[in-house]
């Protein structure tokens, strides 16, 4: 799925330079009111060191139960043919019902990669010969089946934590980002199932 504008920026030795940009603009989440804000960002936060109370479980369950033909029918019945931006419409769903953050929601997109932790002034220099910048683009790999994004994301995100481990480099951020991608895909399992 053609879903961004690519740009050539630059064109050097060392290699071509591109903005890619969807092409539809993604939404901004705003709280519905602060009593709610105030909610999500206490009980919902994610840290590296937390851990789900059964609690949670159960109250993110009973809301999926209730809203599961809403958000089934945002999935497409799981026809694995959403947009992206029909992708963004149902995560910014989750948002709202608070079973995700907002921070959740971006990286379950693909607009936020972490990177290896790394030393204060220290820098670390990566590079892959792509012929086509869709390759080196992550959110290029939608095909329109959330599950198999997810998938590919976190498969991209494992091999950079094995990396960055035989590197002796801390991976705590790689780490939260994948349990984000493991708790949509648990979200989007349960709603189809």
């Amino acid at each position: 799925m053609n879903m961004y504008n690519v740009t050539l920026v630059q064109d050097t030795p060392l290699g071509k330079g591109y903005i890619m940009l969807p092409k539809y603009m993604p939404k901004k989440w705003e709280p519905k009111d602060s009593q709610f804000h105030t909610q999500l960002n206490y009980g919902f936060q994610s840290t590296g060191n937390t851990t789900v109370a059964d609690s949670d479980v159960t109250k993110s369950n009973m809301i999926i139960e209730e809203h599961k033909q809403e958000l089934l029918d945002k999935l497409h019945f799981g026809q694995s043919d959403l947009s992206m931006e029909e992708w963004d419409d149902f995560l910014l769903e989750l948002t709202d019902m608070g079973l995700i953050t907002n921070g959740q929601r971006l990286e379950a997109m693909g607009h936020l990669i972490p990177i290896p932790d790394m030393e204060p002034g220290s820098f670390t220099v990566t590079y892959e010969q792509k012929s086509d910048p869709y390759d080196a683009y992550l959110p290029s790999n939608w095909k329109g089946d959330p599950l198999d994004f997810i998938e590919k994301m976190d498969f991209y995100l494992y091999k950079q934590m094995l990396g960055a481990k035989l590197n002796h480099v801390g991976t705590i951020g790689i780490e939260n980002t994948r349990k984000t991608y493991s708790k949509i895909a648990d979200i989007v399992k349960e709603i189809l199932l």
